[in-house]
């Protein structure tokens, strides 16, 4: 064989190798699914993606407002080396995949691995039986009981730590009011899960504020794995460098705060536990000692720490953003609502705040077979189904021609004005829908309404613009709270 045989050869089979490769890597549509704009053969929807990382929810809106218009009931977004992502867009959609074929989808390795090193194999984080035994133990924790003994007294606690924090603020002094929503709720909800008085808006508790920039920073960097390529994170996680490696040292920091507090519970006596009442205490007084121990425990109260803290946060900091910026004659609304010790307008404001401004604005199940959507979409067994609150709550097709208004009056029932519409789970997902319904969501709906009544009763906010800094920017993570805080200017209020 001569060496242009060889050399030839050698070409080929190089060239065969590269095609493979390629082949290998690029992203692979589902036929009979419109594919979003923006798509390239090789790398997908990736390119589109990290353009626009810093604003990727309303990117998605868009791709999904296009998608409306041209009659589509669901679109796909393609990356490299994973499934295809078909978004749904329709009540009968939503409902197919969140209740009728419950069992046809779940979180799915896709999910899980991403959040695993933060939520390990907690509520949020899990399928099947292991999710069905926590939630059963959790939903204690949400009886209506609960809510008014102890909840509301956890709220307006720590509201009263707020109020007296924002008495030391000198009028006319700008400071992040976004930054004391987080630290409140923070409190709150390690109250609740494991009855422990962090007191972040004082840092009166030792460590914790590096608790709580640690879990912040991990919360950022899990979610940067949603769109980074499957083996980049990977190869950054076996090599242990750049975020990675960042991720890596936060949550030592958090683990080891976390599992502190389990060990502190674990050696005090049962008597003293059960008075506590909080989460931590439902799980260490279950008989089934095989399926409690610290690693358990410490994913429960990460989960529910996630689900309680940023959420509720991101939603108060909407909230005074409309209030003190967009919609400044709702102040005065509730104003007089409050003195006639009513709050339905409150309530109607916060739901329609959650429907435009969902607590967790992205969510997704794998698909565990093939399976046929409603209209005959053909969806293949490890497809990823995205639905996404933030941009379905804006579809006209679902909320009429005002979708994108800010309308709290929407929520109010015509005939009595005295009493709340309901709307369908499935057309209003901000609390997810079916068996996997929010646990925490009237309880999340209870500490905003405390909090912003206590608040709005004392003071009167300015948003401040002065700066320049202030956009509505949103932090790229599992909710929408503002990439540059929430600047405020606080007076009190005269005549309350």
């Amino acid at each position: 064989m001569d060496v242009m045989t060889i050399f030839i050869i050698c070409l080929v089979t190089l060239l065969l190798c590269i095609i493979y490769f390629i082949n290998l890597f690029r992203p692979k549509p589902i036929s009979g699914i419109k594919i979003a704009d923006n798509y390239s053969w090789l790398f997908g929807h990736l390119p589109a993606f990290q353009t626009n990382k810093n604003r990727i929810h309303e990117y998605r809106c868009h791709l999904a407002m296009n998608a409306e218009l041209q009659g589509d009931t669901c679109f796909q977004e393609c990356l490299p080396l994973t499934s295809s992502r078909v978004d749904i867009l329709t009540p009968e959609l939503i409902e197919f995949v969140l209740k009728t074929e419950f069992d046809s989808f779940g979180k799915g390795n896709y999910f899980r691995d991403k959040l695993h090193v933060l939520l390990g194999d907690g509520i949020f984080n899990t399928d099947g039986q292991r999710w069905k035994q926590q939630r059963k133990i959790a939903a204690h924790m949400f009886t209506q009981r609960l809510l008014n003994e102890k909840m509301i007294h956890v709220f307006t606690e720590h509201g009263h730590r707020f109020i007296d924090l924002l008495h030391t603020i000198p009028e006319g002094k700008i400071f992040d009011l976004q930054k004391l929503f987080f630290c409140y709720t923070m409190d709150c909800i390690c109250d609740i899960a494991f009855g422990l008085n962090l007191n972040t808006l004082t840092l009166s508790v030792p460590d914790a504020q590096e608790f709580v920039d640690a879990f912040d920073q991990a919360n950022y960097l899990s979610s940067l794995r949603f769109i980074q390529p499957e083996f980049s994170w990977r190869l950054k996680r076996l090599f242990n460098i750049g975020s990675e490696k960042k991720l890596k040292d936060c949550m030592k920091i958090v683990d080891r705060f976390i599992y502190n507090i389990i060990q502190q519970r674990q050696n005090d006596d049962t008597t003293t536990n059960n008075k506590r009442g909080d989460l931590l205490t439902l799980f260490l007084v279950h008989e089934d000692k095989q399926l409690i121990n610290d690693k358990f425990l410490r994913d429960i109260v990460l989960s529910f720490i996630v689900a309680g803290r940023d959420t509720t946060a991101t939603g108060l900091s909407h909230l005074f953003y409309h209030v003190y910026h967009s919609y400044p004659d709702i102040e005065q609304k509730l104003i007089d609502e409050r003195h006639k010790n009513n709050s339905v307008y409150l309530d109607a404001v916060l739901y329609e705040l959650c429907r435009l401004h969902p607590p967790v604005p992205f969510d997704l199940k794998i698909a565990l077979k093939d399976v046929y959507l409603p209209g005959n979409i053909f969806i293949p067994k490890s497809t990823i189904i995205t639905y996404t609150p933030y941009h379905y709550h804006r579809l006209k097709s679902v909320w009429g021609q005002d979708a994108e208004e800010f309308r709290p009056e929407r929520w109010i029932d015509e005939t009595n004005e005295q009493k709340l519409k309901t709307e369908s789970q499935y057309k209003f997902i901000a609390f997810n829908a079916g068996p996997r319904l929010c646990l925490g969501k009237t309880m999340a709906l209870l500490e905003m309404k405390t909090l912003a009544s206590m608040l709005i009763n004392e003071f009167h906010f300015e948003l401040d613009e002065s700066t320049k800094k202030f956009n509505t920017q949103m932090k790229f993570q599992g909710t929408c709270a503002f990439e540059d805080g929430l600047p405020m200017t606080v007076k009190k209020r005269k005549n309350k």
